[in-house]
């Protein structure tokens, strides 16, 4: 009887978790987004470990994707429609792969059948992959592919997260998941989306918040919404000391590309942008000048080694301004449409790259847009509201 009460809380809490796909298991979640189609859907915790990694992990085995991105979230804003007919063979998987570990690993896991073998890779490189001052190693070596649902634990920190902050989409407790998210209305698996209409869409792009675009509707000038400036210049999270480009990192990721085309997988690389006060920064500090030079001298070494691999993304000289990156060092989805364009204007006569319709990317860079952040414009009720 001394426990009845308590034990009530923790069965709503669990009910409430549940019904709302937050504490749905991955492979739940996948199945899910796949049974539903082409109806849009959008899938993100907020309680809940998001393991977004290991999201990206399943879907990839779920759906064998013929087209994969990898990248940290720098590339989640390309999507399957700018690889129009080809979406159905399409997959961004950007968060999986997080350093040359991964790549390593990936490859190995490519070669012993775990993974399943793509025709296309395209890689986003950041400059902490070759950083010495970086601490990623690489999740697929270093920790195990437990989802955080099935932990008990992972359950105390949920609950104490929403005893902090009692925010948490209760109304669609009874409607249960997946079910209309508040703007975009797409089908939403978890509290992320339910809250903001912000998640993961099945073809493994993210939707930025709804609250975000409708900002960029009324006022597009660029906001470093992350802080990545301040992170550069205190040496913070990605960017931190020391500046050097450590070799050993550089010849795994290049060991790495190489062995995948040796699968005969075609292989891709760009470096993906960042916002003008930021390469301002890299380009004259004397702390990071020596780096960044290197690390632009990166294409150079790929090319060599027979890896295609585009230029430094800038946006001045790619016809964008920092309108076009939502924060220091993300772009945005019209911006990662250019970026697509580049890259498949590199593909050789026989890739299956060339089958994507370049006068439908054309088309989907040249129409008119309400924000330069999204192709897609939140309802016109939402817009109203606002």
């Amino acid at each position: 009887m001394f426990f009845a009460p308590l034990l009530v809380l923790c069965a709503l809490f669990e009910l409430a978790m549940w019904r709302t796909g937050e504490s749905w298991p991955m492979s739940r979640v996948a199945d899910t987004q796949l049974s539903l189609g082409t109806t849009p859907s959008l899938y993100g915790r907020t309680l809940f470990s998001q393991q977004m990694n290991l999201y990206k992990y399943v879907m990839i085995k779920r759906t064998r994707p013929k087209i994969v991105i990898h990248g940290t979230s720098r590339v989640m804003q390309i999507r399957d429609l700018m690889f129009h007919p080809l979406e159905g063979w399409f997959y961004n998987a950007g968060g999986m792969i997080q350093s040359p570990h991964d790549v390593a690993t990936y490859a190995e896991r490519i070669r012993h059948g775990d993974l399943p073998k793509p025709e296309v890779l395209i890689f986003g490189v950041d400059p902490w992959w070759v950083n010495e001052g970086d601490t990623h190693e690489g999740w697929l070596d270093n920790q195990s592919l437990q989802d955080d649902v099935r932990l008990f634990p992972a359950h105390i920190k949920a609950a104490r997260r929403l005893l902090r902050r009692p925010v948490f989409p209760w109304q669609a407790v009874l409607a249960g998941a997946p079910t209309p998210s508040p703007g975009y209305h797409y089908e939403a698996i978890g509290a992320g989306p339910l809250l903001a209409d912000s998640g993961f869409r099945s073809d493994g792009s993210l939707q930025l918040s709804l609250r975000m675009v409708l900002e960029s509707m009324r006022d597009p000038r660029y906001k470093d919404r992350d802080q990545i400036l301040r992170m550069v210049t205190e040496h913070r999270d990605f960017y931190t000391l020391p500046a050097r480009v450590e070799p050993r990192r550089v010849t795994m990721l290049l060991a790495a590309l190489t062995e995948l085309q040796h699968m005969g997988i075609e292989v891709y690389v760009f470096l993906p942008p960042f916002a003008s006060e930021v390469q301002t920064v890299f380009e004259t500090s004397p702390t990071w000048q020596p780096f960044w030079q290197a690390y632009r001298d990166l294409p150079a070494r790929l090319r060599a080694a027979g890896i295609v691999c585009l230029p430094l993304s800038v946006p001045k000289q790619d016809g964008f301004d920092d309108r076009y990156m939502y924060d220091g060092h993300h772009p945005t989805e019209i911006y990662a449409a250019a970026l697509v364009k580049q890259i498949l204007q590199q593909a050789s006569p026989h890739s299956l790259l060339r089958a994507v319709d370049l006068a439908s990317l054309a088309t989907l860079l040249s129409r008119p847009y309400a924000t330069p952040l999204s192709f897609e414009r939140p309802p016109l009720s939402v817009e109203h509201a606002q």
